[in-house]
């Protein structure tokens, strides 16, 4: 029941993000059913226990690869997508907490958020480079191989 809880309140969170961000109408529940998406594949690699920054790499590697396949059936640029499915995965509280404790010098405080805020961070934006570098490498691969570029 808490793993349906989680799931639809990412579907929400991210249609009200799609909202903040003034997507377009027809675009808000493909990116909410996205964000769903996105916490759910990192609720099934944490629950097999996987790492922190593993659980969120390939959480937002599934964010990225959905992201590119709705930009190509909408016509509309993945980034919009890639933004609002990210959104379950950002460590809010976690980031705001350890960069709180490090304004205010809190050493122990800072190492006990800071650590987890960072291998989701990093987790998110490797995802998110890995993804991006293997579209654009086939791309280079597929211009060569028809002609459009030389070697």
């Amino acid at each position: 029941m808490e793993i349906l809880k989680m799931l639809i309140t990412a579907l929400l969170g991210t249609a009200g993000f799609s909202i903040i961000f003034r997507t377009k109408p027809a675009h808000i529940l493909p990116a909410a059913v996205g964000g769903m998406m996105t916490c759910g594949v990192y609720l099934f690699f944490d629950r097999l226990g996987c790492a922190l920054f593993l659980s969120n790499f390939l959480a937002s590697l599934a964010a990225v690869l959905y992201s590119g396949i709705l930009a190509r059936v909408l016509k509309t640029p993945s980034t919009i997508f890639v933004a609002l499915c990210i959104i379950p995965l950002v460590p809010g509280s976690g980031l705001f907490y350890s960069m709180r404790h490090l304004i205010v010098w809190d050493r122990a405080l800072f190492f006990a958020y800071g650590p987890s805020a960072m291998q989701i961070a990093l987790g998110i934006a490797a995802g998110i480079v890995l993804e991006s570098a293997v579209v654009h490498l086939l791309g280079l691969i597929r211009r060569r191989s028809s002609g459009e570029i030389s070697a």
